[in-house]
């Protein structure tokens, strides 16, 4: 049985549809194609997200790589890759990416503060450290709104990166619990506008907005908290920088756009 192509064509698309027609994502496939068949979708979707990562890790931005390649599996996946498919391919990436982690000076080192910080706590450990006791030193109600310590003298880039860690120490548990359950609210309202999309199209755009922003957050909070190897990733809507920001509010104002003209029966 064939399953249905994640290409919104002008044959396929319903009448009245609020999509581009004609148009295709990342993860589509031609009509005739199914998204299950292997060889088609490795070479025609993986092949890009793979051109794109090549942008992004010349000039060392592992961390980006990584997301989007994360982004593109869940939006694949989502499309009906068959789940062994996803499997093997992590499987068979694993060897490839630890020669490109353990290959790279800077990234080996970074790995190895990550599994070790006190080992060089005035090097390469000294960014997670401080943030660890950013966090650790909010306690539960925090020290007070602008009255964080740490921020001034000892957490490098407190305004962007590590801008969590100032949260959870001047707001406490409290307000880092907060922030991160506003970040649950906005992945949560994105796959329910993903389930109500009228069309395949619609669902896969929203499913990938969503994504973007419940990584991000989820990658920043937890170098934050000293579970994962420092990357280089904002946190969304929070962090100091343009780019970021706007990146990311336009991609909220497209879910918001294709909320508009979800089905009301989910």
């Amino acid at each position: 049985m064939t399953r249905p192509s994640a290409r919104v064509t002008e044959t396929n698309s319903p009448p009245g549809s609020p999509f581009l027609k004609g148009r295709s994502v990342t993860v589509a496939l031609s009509p005739d194609l199914r998204v299950d068949d292997f060889q088609p979708a490795f070479t025609r979707n993986v092949g890009e997200v793979i051109s794109t990562d090549q942008v992004t890790v010349a000039p060392l931005s592992f961390g980006t790589s990584m997301s989007i390649l994360l982004i593109s599996a869940v939006m694949v996946f989502a499309a009906g890759l068959n789940y062994r498919y996803v499997i093997g391919a992590v499987l068979a990436a694993l060897p490839v990416l630890y020669i490109v982690v353990m290959g790279s000076v800077y990234r080996r080192r970074r790995t190895l503060a990550f599994l070790n910080p006190w080992e060089d706590p005035l090097g390469d450990g000294f960014q997670i450290i401080q943030s660890i006791i950013a966090v650790g030193t909010g306690g539960v109600w925090g020290k007070g709104l602008m009255n964080g310590v740490q921020k001034l003298f000892y957490l490098p880039e407190p305004h962007t990166d590590f801008i969590y860690s100032v949260i959870s120490e001047e707001l406490g548990l409290i307000g880092a619990t907060v922030v991160a359950a506003c970040f649950c609210v906005i992945a949560w309202r994105g796959l329910r506008v993903s389930l109500r999309a009228p069309d395949k199209f619609g669902a896969l755009l929203a499913l990938g907005l969503t994504t973007m922003v419940a990584v991000q957050a989820f990658v920043n909070i937890s170098v934050v908290l000293g579970m994962m190897p420092t990357k280089g990733i904002p946190l969304p809507f929070v962090s100091s920088g343009g780019s970021s920001l706007l990146i990311n509010l336009f991609g909220m104002g497209i879910l918001l756009n294709v909320s508009q003209h979800a089905s009301s029966e989910a």
